[in-house]
């Protein structure tokens, strides 16, 4: 197949589900051409690894200003926030050229994030992953995240990312998740009519990369992986320092 790869930032072994994505499809044979933008956080990500094994990688930079006005843009309406901030009419614009060329199977879409660059693309089926449901995420982020700015910011987008969610089974060819509670999750905000629409693909371990070595270390540590900059890990990290480890020396 020959697939239109959309992230709204840069694949790479940090943004790992995405990258082994990838990298597996074209093991597989497929064509992936791979259109993302490289946000403020992502301005270091290196395209070079992806070029290998992708047809054709185009990166449309998105500058800070850009975000910040696609919050303020989005604050009156109904949009999601996550999904406003990734709102970039020359990549939109290139995506239509690619799409009304006719050279694609299927196209693929991935996050909350990406989907407004999928809006308007109706020349091939399209995949939503959805990775998480979102509305999930901050219903928990509301009360748990670490910090006020993140539970209020959760609280704010909630309500709307509930309705996106609810509609997104029924605007794409298929949904796809990480878990059966994500599946679940989205499925009951859909009224409970979305189950055969939305597909479990569960995040993998490339164990070339993560393989077991012969070298001495210590049988009494605990490596905890993750990306900080992300409330959910950031909140994991704090409640496994706080909450487990003190049980586990005691």
């Amino acid at each position: 197949m020959r697939i239109l790869f959309i992230v709204p930032y840069v694949p790479s072994l940090i943004r790992v589900r995405s990258y082994n994505l990838i990298r597996t499809l074209a093991s597989l044979g497929h064509a992936v051409h791979l259109v993302a933008l490289q946000p403020p956080e992502d301005r270091y990500a290196s395209v070079e690894g992806l070029c290998s094994f992708c047809e054709q990688v185009d990166v449309f930079p998105l500058s800070r200003l850009r975000t910040l006005w696609n919050a303020a843009a989005a604050l009156p309406g109904a949009l999601p926030l996550q999904a406003a901030y990734s709102h970039h009419p020359q990549a939109m614009r290139h995506l239509r050229r690619l799409v009304d060329s006719g050279r694609f199977d299927v196209i693929h879409v991935e996050h909350l994030r990406g989907a407004v660059l999928a809006e308007g693309l109706n020349g091939a089926p399209r995949v939503f992953d959805s990775v998480d449901s979102i509305s999930y995420l901050f219903d928990q982020a509301a009360r748990l995240a670490p910090k006020p700015t993140q539970r209020l910011m959760a609280r704010l987008d909630l309500g709307r990312t509930r309705r996106f969610e609810a509609r997104a089974p029924f605007r794409y060819d298929c949904v796809l998740v990480t878990s059966p509670v994500d599946a679940r999750a989205i499925n009951e905000l859909a009224g409970g009519r979305a189950q055969d629409r939305i597909a479990l693909l569960p995040n993998g371990v490339d164990l070339e990369y993560f393989r077991l070595t012969e070298s001495p270390r210590d049988p009494a540590t605990i490596l905890f992986s993750g990306k900080m900059s992300y409330h959910a890990n950031a909140a994991a990290a704090l409640h496994l320092g706080h909450e487990i480890m003190p049980r586990i020396w005691q």
